[in-house]
């Protein structure tokens, strides 16, 4: 098996223009999509547990996790919900105040969850949910608000509307904004690094002191257009990578200097997801998936998941991206393999028997049902290691603007 062919793909909802994220907590697989919750075997998209997270409504569930896998979170819709990490079961679910039923951004850091929806900011006890501390982002207007940390855990970052926020990240006090000179009005995506913060909007990246809020550097992307950006730092923190518009991105951290900028193969203009892997990027969008060499940009491998539609995936991997590349795409859930495998292979469950995995691909006219295992056709080896739920082994320029 090639990298980022399909190992297995599972439709988890029939509600197919909501986005379906998908979230990887050490070991555990998530994908939320329509309202619900789901909790999926890594190895072959078998719902293990779900949770409707009734009351809330079927719009876009955002997913986040702490650093050691035992609270998460999930936003949707002016709520927030925390389902049991393992089992899924709802330990406590808060309707955040003003909010209008709005698309909700979460974070967990430093003990506590965060929600940002509406221009509302909120700092909330996981024990019970209850309401800590909140800023309402007086000036900043009523938008969709998305939120980051920096690296040391002191400073909580916000985007709005285009501006950048710093806040305390105990009291939600604001100690700087900064207005993202030439960045127009619009989402603002925000990300964490060792004493800065990284802001992103209509096709530029700043780069921000995260003790006085001073632009330190800025990367106009060049040919990209003025359109949304996201952005993901690699493990190590050496590089940052950007998508927007059609276009994956390499920059480097302390200056913001591009690496590379490519084209992505068969994409289109459209919305831009990354992901980080081991030494390498993943970019998404139109419903096709690259993997880019970390200095050249050169495509290493591509995948325009055929008959899946031409919308936005959402991309996330193990802490290590090692093992598998997990995909949220018009209400399904996809794993792309990352290494090289053996053509002829199978997998072994826990008692020992074999289960090979038959192309039915066009068993049944419409797809498969909401929950339904899809079979991509191939046979995957399982390697996992101690109990059944632990899926992944642990372990410790030039510039490119190719023309579309």
């Amino acid at each position: 098996m090639a990298p980022l062919d399909i190992i297995w793909k599972r439709r988890v909802s029939h509600h197919h223009n909501e986005h379906t994220n998908t979230l990887v907590s050490v070991s555990r697989v998530y994908v939320a999509a329509a309202g619900k919750v789901l909790r999926v075997d890594c190895w072959t998209g078998e719902v293990i547990k779900s949770n409707n997270l009734n009351g809330t409504g079927y719009h876009e569930v955002r997913l986040a996790a702490s650093e050691d896998a035992s609270l998460l979170v999930a936003g949707t819709h002016g709520y927030v919900v925390d389902p049991d990490a393992i089992s899924l079961g709802t330990k406590w679910s808060v309707s955040l105040p003003g909010t209008s039923y709005y698309v909700t951004s979460v974070i967990c850091v430093n003990g506590s969850a965060y929600a940002g929806s509406y221009g509302r900011v909120f700092r909330l006890d996981p024990a019970n949910g209850k309401i800590v501390h909140t800023n309402s982002l007086s000036g900043y207007g009523s938008h969709e608000v998305r939120l980051g940390v920096t690296h040391d855990v002191s400073t909580l970052l916000v985007g709005i509307n285009g501006h950048a926020l710093g806040m305390d990240i105990n009291t939600l006090k604001i100690n700087w904004q900064n207005d993202m000179p030439d960045s127009g009005y619009d989402t603002i995506s925000v990300l964490g690094g060792s004493q800065v913060g990284y802001a992103a909007c209509r096709g530029r990246v700043y780069r921000i002191d995260e003790h006085t809020g001073s632009t330190l550097n800025q990367n106009d992307l060049f040919g990209t257009g003025s359109h949304e950006v996201r952005m993901t730092l690699d493990s190590g923190g050496t590089q940052l990578y950007v998508g927007t518009n059609g276009y994956g991105i390499g920059l480097r951290p302390e200056n913001l200097e591009t690496i590379y900028s490519v084209s992505l193969p068969g994409s289109g203009y459209s919305v831009t997801d990354v992901t980080a892997g081991l030494q390498t990027a993943y970019y998404a969008n139109s419903g096709c998936v690259s993997q880019l060499d970390n200095g050249t940009g050169n495509v290493v491998a591509s995948n325009p998941l055929p008959g899946l539609g031409m919308h936005v995936p959402r991309l996330s991997t193990d802490l290590q991206g090692t093992e598998s590349l997990f995909i949220g795409l018009t209400g399904r859930v996809i794993a792309l393999g990352l290494t090289d495998h053996p053509s002829a292979v199978s997998r072994t469950d826990s008692v020992g028997s074999a289960r090979t995995l038959v192309d039915q691909s066009g068993a049944r006219e419409g797809g498969a049902r909401e929950g339904e295992y899809e079979p991509a056709g191939i046979l995957f080896s399982d390697k996992r290691i101690g109990d059944s739920n632990d899926c992944f082994r642990s372990s410790e320029g030039v510039s490119i603007n190719v023309a579309k």
